[in-house]
């Protein structure tokens, strides 16, 4: 929506966009009354072994009633993605920037609050829900913050067939996304048996759930710098008016995601690392497809060898954001340990907290430092986002950066 809008007259787009939020309303309304009428057959279909084990008819009734809940989501899931990329191609960034931030913020505050009523039980799923969510919060918001705004950027130089532009563009912005989100995810992958103990660590969720997510969790960030990067590749295509290409792939994937998780369930007993680890594996294979796929349509991309550089700096800076993580949060626990007292958890938790953002703080300059001092990134990053996000009528040509 947000490429193609980009691409016509202000009157054509507003006639596209009221045509097809019609035409999600009503598909998305006759998917989710079927869901409503229907959610045990849904569920059976999706969660067969709900009908087999003893302990599933608690678990089925509750599911079904959620569904139930959950269909309105149905009906406005599509008409408000069309809005957010009517509204990202008119400029305005913010509400669609700060939405998926705001609905992650609200479920893991409901998951907090459920678990400081004491309230969490059983009912939640070996590890994989909690592990993703991890993941895909920062990440969701970072990607919302970043790729959003940028996709009706792409389709400027299209129009002008200035492809060695569109080339350094996205270059430019896949560092610029990477440079945003690893040094979270280093800070993160060093204090993620922490973070699961003080968010989750209640009731039934003991000290061995809590290393299963943290296992998982690590599996999953492995793709995270993936899920973002073919965020970006799938709005050049978009952006080329090839939606094909990108379809394929996605579908591919999905094909192949499903065989490595029966793989690894089934074959190598690997549990749920390695589901975890199949989708991390199918999104890198993506991106390497998708970069391949475009390299062939646009002239200047740079080579991988190119690609080396910048790649070998990024994981200098990520290797030291997580060491300097790690000796910060041992050092500066050791040192509050002797004032925590056992008979005020409040008090407890809040020193826990104060060393769970110290060293982060200190693992963010573990990153940033090395980075600066690598010439592989500063002050111009900062300006282009700055350009990119508040002031999109400003943005000039950016220079190639590998």
């Amino acid at each position: 929506m947000s490429t193609t809008l980009s691409k016509l007259p202000e009157e054509r787009g507003k006639k596209l966009f009221q045509h097809l939020t019609t035409i999600m309303f009503l598909v998305g309304g006759v998917v989710g009354a079927f869901v409503y009428i229907f959610p045990d057959f849904v569920v059976q279909i999706y969660a067969p072994g709900l009908w087999i084990m003893a302990e599933g008819q608690i678990i089925r009734e509750i599911a079904i009633k959620q569904l139930k809940m959950m269909t309105p989501c149905i009906v406005l899931a599509g008409p408000v993605g069309l809005g957010f990329g009517y509204m990202s191609a008119q400029g305005n960034d913010v509400l669609p920037c700060i939405s998926p931030a705001l609905s992650s913020s609200l479920v893991i505050a409901s998951c907090l609050v459920c678990a400081l009523t004491s309230r969490l039980n059983g009912y939640f799923s070996a590890g994989l829900s909690y592990a993703y969510l991890l993941v895909i919060a920062p990440l969701g918001a970072l990607s919302s913050i970043t790729v959003l705004p940028l996709v009706p950027k792409f389709s400027k130089p299209v129009k002008t067939s200035s492809w060695e532009s569109l080339a350094n563009d996205l270059e430019r912005a896949l560092l610029l996304c990477m440079v945003l989100l690893l040094p979270i995810f280093s800070v993160m992958r060093s204090l993620v048996e922490p973070i699961i103990h003080i968010l989750f660590e209640r009731c039934e969720f003991d000290s061995s759930a809590s290393a299963l997510v943290s296992s998982l969790f690590l599996a999953y960030s492995l793709g995270t710098p993936f899920f973002i990067a073919k965020d970006l590749l799938v709005a050049v295509f978009y952006a080329l008016g090839d939606g094909k290409r990108p379809f394929l792939v996605s579908a591919g994937a999905v094909a192949l995601n499903a065989v490595l998780d029966w793989l690894s369930v089934s074959r190598f007993n690997l549990g749920a690392k390695g589901l975890a680890l199949s989708t991390s594996f199918t999104a890198a294979l993506s991106v390497l497809i998708l970069f391949h796929l475009l390299k062939r349509k646009l002239s200047g991309l740079s080579s991988y060898a190119a690609m080396i550089y910048p790649t070998t700096l990024l994981l200098i800076c990520c290797i030291t954001s997580n060491i300097t993580t790690s000796v910060a949060y041992n050092l500066m626990h050791v040192s509050v340990a002797s004032t925590l007292l056992s008979s005020n958890n409040r008090y407890n938790l809040m020193m826990e907290l104060f060393t769970l953002l110290m060293a982060g703080a200190f693992g963010l300059i573990g990153f940033f430092v090395p980075a600066v001092l690598l010439h592989l990134c500063g002050f111009e990053l900062a300006r282009d986002l700055y350009r990119m996000l508040i002031m999109p009528q400003s943005l000039t040509p950016m220079t190639k950066s590998f």
